[in-house]
């Protein structure tokens, strides 16, 4: 029987279901501890739809990064996002109760890194469908570097898996009408960044939210790649970016 967590939508299913199983291999690295490269679905999905193309590496130099906080700010988003909440990608509560009780029968050290791992592969799967401008980061695209690094820390999470339990906890629970209170509520953002938000504006397509400049990769551009969230409604998805600094490798 197909999860509840799942989108109806047949196309959309069944490229959850490809992405839920390649979610379940990934985690099969944290908790053997084993080098086992990650795995993708093979040619985008498995019901026939083309998958937007991977915006290609930026080889870019990137300063440290808090990446409980990256994390921290991806789940939110994410949650907030699924079609009980702002309707932006096809899960339905899948970090929610229903999701963590679905993966923890056969992953009860890593069902949390599951639960992640599924919709942010789906996030950034809608996310690319819906803008996808050349070499752009994203909150869900960030610099090759970082990400690899981002993978690593997953494993050193799920060996100390009690520590993520009250965030996952309120994380079922959190706000679902208001992105930029959830991120207040969940202790990541304060009222002083509704200053940074004021100056993210609507793409000219409006289909994105650029931000200003070329920041380079680090915590204050998660920041605002989060935050330009906020600008989205119900339904209507807008994707956050930012252009490579100058002086990134071709």
């Amino acid at each position: 029987m197909t999860p509840a967590f799942f989108g109806a939508n047949a196309r959309d299913l069944a490229h959850h279901c490809v992405t839920f199983r390649h979610a379940f291999a990934n985690s099969i690295k944290a908790r053997s501890g084993k080098n086992v490269p990650p795995r993708t679905p093979p040619g985008g999905d498995s019901a026939g739809a083309r998958r937007p193309a991977r915006i290609p590496p930026i080889n870019l130099p990137c300063a440290a990064m808090d990446f409980q906080r990256l994390f921290k700010l991806r789940l939110v988003v994410a949650r907030f996002g699924e079609m009980d909440g702002a309707q932006w990608w096809n899960t339905t509560g899948a970090l929610a109760r229903i999701g963590n009780s679905v993966l923890s029968r056969g992953f009860p050290r890593t069902d949390f890194f599951a639960q992640a791992r599924i919709v942010f592969e789906v996030a950034r799967w809608r996310c690319r469908e819906v803008f996808n401008h050349p070499r752009s980061i994203t909150l869900w695209d960030l610099p090759v570097e970082l990400e690899d690094q981002l993978e690593s820390e997953y494993q050193r999470w799920s060996a100390a898996r009690e520590v993520w339990v009250p965030f996952f906890s309120k994380l079922q629970s959190q706000n679902r009408e208001d992105l930029f209170t959830a991120f207040v509520e969940s202790g990541l953002m304060v009222q002083n960044d509704k200053d940074s938000l004021a100056k993210l504006r609507r793409g000219v397509e409006g289909k994105s939210v650029p931000i200003p400049g070329k920041p380079a990769p680090d915590d204050k551009l998660v920041n605002l790649l989060a935050l330009g969230f906020c600008r989205a409604e119900k339904r209507t998805l807008l994707v956050p970016f930012a252009t490579e600094p100058e002086g990134a490798a071709p």
